[in-house]
């Protein structure tokens, strides 16, 4: 079925991500911290923000992958992440009340991506070490 709905896929966000990375501190199971980032390359129809907000790729991509153990905390925000125009989401664990996640999603260079960020604990210092994160241009 899976498959069958990867075929029938027209959308921006089909196929595999071009950069899928996950990243997690040397803690004992479960880590402390973890930050994941997928990227998906745009065509330049779909770079045009005018046809296709940023906020459809934010909707999207972040409550399409929560999962099941993951609960909103709030609405999607409009914030400025890295100097640019992103959304963000707030989400908490439904098994562990101190454990929350933090999704971004912005674009770059011609992608589009969403960058989460997990914290079993101390949330906030997460929180705002991704947040101070800054964008930097590739060069063709």
């Amino acid at each position: 079925m899976l498959d069958r709905a990867r075929a029938a896929c027209t959308g921006a966000l089909c196929g595999p991500a071009e950069i899928d990375v996950a990243l997690q501190s040397p803690s004992t199971p479960p880590p402390l911290y973890a930050i994941f980032l997928s990227a998906h390359k745009l065509s330049a129809e779909y770079q045009n923000r005018q046809r296709h907000p940023l906020k459809e790729f934010a909707q999207i991509m972040t409550f399409g992958s929560m999962g099941d153990n993951w609960v909103p905390e709030g609405d999607l925000t409009a914030i400025q992440f890295g100097g640019r125009p992103a959304y963000r989401l707030i989400v908490h664990n439904k098994r562990t009340t101190t454990a929350k996640g933090f999704l971004y999603v912005a674009d770059s260079n011609g992608q589009v991506f969403m960058l989460l960020g997990t914290a079993m604990r101390e949330p906030e210092e997460l929180q705002s070490s991704i947040e101070k994160l800054s964008f930097t241009e590739t060069k063709p």
